[in-house]
């Protein structure tokens, strides 16, 4: 229970002191299914029980085609736990993905972020929330710099 104190610490201290959520926010997390979006949303949903301001969280995907596993057990998961999850099956992606195989990193990541807009304006979400750690920044400055035009040769 010392980490689950410490990180929502950390996490009520940086909402707070960026005014990240404000009163009547609905926040919308991004899920990969990975322990960083899992992690921030659990963290969010406690928060909300302990918040000075009033906000609600709600979940989705973005499926683009390439989940390496099932992502339905999320959202049996999700379900099970009463949290609204929207699972967006992103078409103008998997059509990408038939017409140009081989492009670059770079606009999946311009479809994921117009499909991400998307579905936040479709739930009345004004906040975004991603899980990243200290090292996502760095990993995606590694592959910048070994795949500068977003194309592994």
């Amino acid at each position: 229970m010392e980490i689950e104190k410490t990180l929502l610490r950390k996490v009520g201290e940086a909402v707070h002191r960026f005014k990240m959520i404000r009163d009547g926010d609905r926040v919308a997390v991004a899920l990969s299914g990975g322990k960083d979006s899992l992690t921030l949303l659990e963290a969010l949903l406690l928060l909300v029980k302990r918040a000075p301001v009033e906000f609600s969280v709600c979940a989705f995907t973005v499926e683009q085609g390439k989940f390496l596993r099932p992502i339905e057990p999320l959202g049996e998961y999700l379900k099970q736990r009463g949290i609204d999850w929207t699972y967006y099956h992103d078409r103008p992606s998997f059509r990408l993905l038939e017409e140009q195989p081989d492009h670059g990193c770079d606009l999946c990541s311009r479809y994921r972020r117009r499909a991400v807009y998307e579905i936040a304006r479709g739930l009345g979400a004004k906040v975004i929330a991603f899980g990243h750690t200290a090292d996502t920044p760095k990993a995606s400055a590694k592959a910048q710099i070994a795949c500068p035009e977003g194309k592994l040769e």
